[in-house]
């Protein structure tokens, strides 16, 4: 096994995001065929809600520690984190404990990491949800505390330059905080 490509995430015990995530992997695996795969969640409280639930994941040090005892060379480790936030930074620490163990370790840029991907993800948002007479669109985050956060609202800002007011963009922790919204819905 030369080559191999981690998929990270937050993680997760309903069926609903469970489902979503395995569509990201299916996607990144068929990106890179011929490659290992494996997957680390990086929330250790997750992590102990899945091992409750039957669903034991690794972390992404155990999911490197595998990989690098496996012998691969290469390891691209693709985050399915949003934006450049706090667990974004924790996974590129994580990782870079284990750059001696390979000849060539990566770590894969988040979703929403410059102009051009915020384009993209309102495109695609704006396909799958077309707008709807007299309905919103209300789209919450977690949010970031760190100035990662600039994202919800420069989404929001994208959104407006497409033409899709009807499209309210909130975070549970920071600004635009669903309060900060809410007058929007009832105007």
């Amino acid at each position: 096994m030369q080559n191999a490509l981690l998929c990270t995430g937050y993680g997760a015990v309903d069926p609903r995001p469970r489902a979503d995530r395995a569509a990201v992997e299916a996607a990144l695996q068929a990106a890179a065929p011929g490659w290992a795969f494996a997957r680390a969640v990086t929330s250790p409280a997750m992590r102990a809600r899945m091992a409750q639930n039957g669903l034991p994941a690794d972390s992404a040090t155990q999911a490197l520690e595998k990989l690098a005892a496996a012998g691969c060379r290469t390891v691209v480790v693709q985050p399915t984190n949003l934006l450049y936030g706090q667990d974004y930074e924790a996974l590129c620490a994580e990782a870079a404990a284990y750059a001696g163990k390979f000849e060539h370790l990566r770590v894969g840029e988040p979703l929403l990491a410059c102009n051009a991907d915020l384009v993209a993800a309102v495109r695609a948002v704006a396909e799958a949800c077309p707008p709807q007479p007299g309905e919103t669109l209300l789209l919450a985050g977690h949010g970031a505390g760190r100035f990662a956060g600039v994202v919800y609202p420069a989404l929001q800002g994208v959104f407006a330059l497409q033409g899709r007011q009807d499209v309210l963009v909130a975070v549970l922790h920071g600004w635009p905080a669903l309060d900060d919204v809410l007058p929007a819905l009832h105007g």
